[in-house]
């Protein structure tokens, strides 16, 4: 069985006026997918959740999202997933990857996704001189330096290994290919 799906990461929603919504959302209505697979940064804390609203009144098909750090920002990484998983339990159509875990897309290939968050560990985090507005912009990493940030920011990136530790087992075993949705503009696909 074939599926259309349509991939949109990094859409930033938050940066465009309302008609480019609305024409962007009635292009891919145009398009016919069966699924919409969203990347993460739709938008900031306020907004995302508006926009994903939008697209699930207008396509009324499946939708299977992930966030990035941009959704969280002007807001929290809990307030943030709160929304998410809301708007997972009480909608038809939107599923939050961490709170749907496994998603049969076709008989033979899966879906499994996860925010994840960069978590410091590559490079050198203490000589860099990268200042991210996450570190300015979201509740949880406000104000934090040093081994605090950098000990906040494993503990992000430990929780999405942990995440894909649980799911990715039962995904192999169920699906011939298993697709894997991140934030990080990346879609993996196993096998």
């Amino acid at each position: 069985m074939k599926m259309k799906a349509i991939w949109l990461t990094d859409i930033h929603l938050n940066f465009c006026e309302e008609g480019i919504i609305r024409e962007f959302v009635q292009g891919i209505k145009r398009q016919k997918p069966d699924t919409l697979l969203i990347g993460g940064d739709i938008g900031e804390a306020d907004f995302f959740e508006g926009y994903l609203q939008v697209f699930e009144r207008e396509l009324q098909r499946p939708i299977y999202f992930v966030l990035g750090n941009h959704d969280a920002y002007r807001g929290s990484i809990h307030g943030m997933r709160e929304t998410a998983a809301t708007l997972s339990r009480e909608s038809d159509f939107l599923g939050w990857l961490p709170e749907v875990g496994v998603v049969e897309l076709t008989s033979e290939v899966g879906l499994i996704g996860h925010g994840g968050w960069g978590d410091g560990r590559l490079g050198s985090f203490y000589s860099s001189t990268v200042q991210l507005n996450d570190f300015k912009l979201i509740a949880e990493l406000k104000g934090k330096r040093g081994d605090e940030l950098l000990r906040r920011l494993m503990e992000l990136g430990d929780e999405a290994a942990a995440h894909f530790e649980k799911v990715l087992p039962e995904a192999i075993d169920r699906f011939r290919s298993v697709i894997v949705l991140t934030a990080s503009s990346n879609l993996i696909s196993l096998r």
